[in-house]
Parts: structure tokens; sequence; C-alpha cells
């Protein structure tokens, strides 16, 4: 009988050691929601798709405990058109009410530039390198070595324009002015999107400069300001601060929690960030420009992609 009481009694007090321990695992999940988090996306290297990156943006912010982003940027540049679609997708998330910060690194020019502008905040390094606001096209030309080899390349085209940089030739004056009014209509767009998202900015960096009052300052001088910054020259983060690029002076650290404060987290936040696949699913996957991983490289093999993540600017 003392033996089935002491079961019951063992029993009853699992029981609720179990009940408290589900009572604590709540209460903890709900300080840690009131809390809230900050996610965390690192660019680094070339801009040359948006894929990858639009992804971890819809990925934090479907995230429920994350209540504000930072992207921290390293970059030289990128594609336009990648740069574009990752700035919209930052504007989208901002006006869904999650703020999103940049803090840039090293460097954060031109594409890099171009996806910072559209942040709530945009924090940079003293010695950062920005700026480098343009656009370029480049290819070779080779008509005179492949006419010293004695080579020459065929061409039959549907128009007179069908071969346009051609690296066989030179280029004419009129596919010359063709390029040129294309490359100067991106670099219009690159410039407007700035305008309309740094302005302000821009236009209280300069007036404190000039030591006016901002309404005194007439709106075609902010602008006549930025083509004369946006001409592919670089700054430094100081510089850049006093010109109105960017809106503080910081790290990582500094950016984070802006970030938390803008989403008004309490307390320090945790940082969320989406982890690196491990080795052997790197042999598989590979990584975003090797989607076939390192077997598939080496033998051809399909296994599809698990975990993904010309012009510049």
């Amino acid at each position: 009988m003392r033996k089935h009481r002491k079961e019951i009694i063992f029993i009853a007090i699992g029981l609720a050691g179990f009940i408290l321990l589900v009572i604590f695992a709540r209460l903890t999940l709900v300080k840690i929601n009131r809390r809230g988090h900050i996610g965390l996306i690192k660019v680094q290297g070339m801009i040359l798709e948006d894929r990858a990156l639009i992804k971890q943006l819809h990925k934090m912010n479907n995230q429920p405990l994350v209540k504000g982003i930072v992207i921290h940027i390293n970059t030289p540049g990128g594609t336009l058109a990648s740069a574009q679609s990752i700035s919209k997708e930052i504007q989208k998330i901002r006006r869904q009410g999650k703020p999103v910060v940049v803090s840039m690194a090293e460097v954060c020019a031109s594409g890099g530039y171009y996806i910072s502008c559209a942040a709530d905040r945009v924090f940079a390094n003293p010695a950062s390198i920005t700026g480098s606001i343009g656009v370029i096209l480049r290819y070779p030309e080779a008509g005179q070595l492949m006419e010293k080899l004695g080579l020459r390349m065929e061409i039959i085209k549907s128009g007179k324009y069908k071969d346009i940089g051609d690296f066989s030739r030179k280029l004419n004056k009129r596919e010359r002015r063709l390029l040129q009014g294309m490359i100067d209509d991106l670099h219009q767009q690159f410039v407007e999107m700035i305008l309309d998202t740094r302005g302000d900015r821009i236009a209280q960096a300069l007036a404190a400069k000039r030591r006016i009052n901002i309404t005194d300052l007439p709106p075609e001088d902010v602008k006549a300001q930025l083509e004369k910054l946006a001409d592919g020259r670089v700054f430094s983060g100081r510089q850049a601060l006093g010109l109105g690029l960017v809106d503080q002076l910081g790290n990582l650290d500094d950016a984070v929690n802006t970030a938390a404060f803008l989403a008004k987290i309490k307390g320090k936040p945790k940082v969320l960030q989406e982890k690196s696949p491990a080795f052997f699913k790197h042999l598989l996957q590979g990584s975003r420009n090797h989607k076939d991983g390192i077997l598939g490289f080496l033998f051809g093999l399909k296994f599809g992609s698990w975990l993904e993540p010309g012009l510049e600017i």
C-alpha cells in the first residue's frame, strides 16, 4: 500500500514539474516575443542577382520574432536591375511597419549605396568608402588583334544595331550615341531615386553649409547638388555624412541598437541571422553561384537547390 502511495506521489510530483516547465516556457516565449529580435542580413561582394537577398528579406519579414532588420553591406556595386529590385523590397518591408537600417562596412559603393538609400537609417564608419553614384558599360574591343591574327567575325543580323557592342570592331558614332543615351537614362533613374529617398537629408546638409534656413533653399539647388555629387566620385563615411548621403557615423552594433529603438524593443536586442548550410549540404547544393554544388560541378549531377540564398552601377 505504501509502495503504491509513493508511486502516486512521484507521478503527481512529475506532473506538477512538467506543468511548471510548460508555464515557464510559455512565460519565457512571451517575454522573448515582447522583447523582439533584430534580423541581420549580410551583403558581401558584387550584387549580380537579387533572388537570394530578396529571399532572406522575405524570411526576416515573415518571422514574428523579428521586429527590425539590419543590412550589413560590403560591396563595390553590381547591376542596376538587381539593386532596384532589392531597394523596392526594402521599401515594401518599411511600409508594412518593420524598420530597416543599413550598416556600411569597408565599401558600400554604387549598387550598395543604391540599396542603402531605401533604408530608414544609414550608418557608415568614418573610413567607409561610399558614393560612386553612376552607371558604366564596358566590353573588350579586339578588332586590331583579330586583324593581326588574320581573324574576322562574320555577322548576319536582322537589324543594323543587332550587333552593337560586338568586340570584333569599334563602335561607330551613331551606336555610341545610342548607348550613351541608354546610360544617361539609367544614371537619371539612379539620381531620381536618391532625390526621392534622401532629398530632404541632402537639402539639410546643403542648407547647413550655406548657413541658411532649409525653407529658403530652392529645390533646384538640391537637385543640382546631387547631380554634382553623382559623377562617379567616392567619399569617405565622414565626407558622406557632411553631404547628407548617410545619416550617422557608427558601426554594426550602433545600427542594431538604432533598429531596436525604431522597433520599440526594450533592453538589449537579440540578433537573429540565417545560418550558413553545413559542409555536406555545400557538397550537394552548392553556393548561390554554383547551385548544383561541388559534386554536381565535378560529376554533372543535379541535386537541386535546397537553400537558395554587363551593366554595372
